[in-house]
């Protein structure tokens, strides 16, 4: 995928970000997030703070629009 990771990085440095926050599309914690994301910010080697969030399925806010969508009764298709 383009950009790479690395690549973001560079182009938010270059255009003057003080701080990147990383926000994870995966609905969980998963080898990933865990191993390979954080070593693929290290690699980078960012001149500026990178946080990385935990994955937003693991949000609350998310959890609880997925749980309110469960919630809802079923909508039967027609065979």
């Amino acid at each position: 995928m383009s950009p790479s990771l690395d690549e973001a990085i560079a182009q938010l440095v270059a255009a003057g970000v003080e701080a990147i926050r990383i926000v994870p599309v995966f609905l969980g914690m998963g080898g990933h997030v865990r191993e390979d994301l954080p070593r693929l910010v290290a690699a980078a080697n960012p001149p500026v703070k990178v946080t990385i969030d935990p994955p937003i399925g693991e949000q609350p806010r998310v959890i609880e629009a997925i749980a309110a969508a469960i919630a809802k009764p079923a909508v039967r298709s027609s065979p």
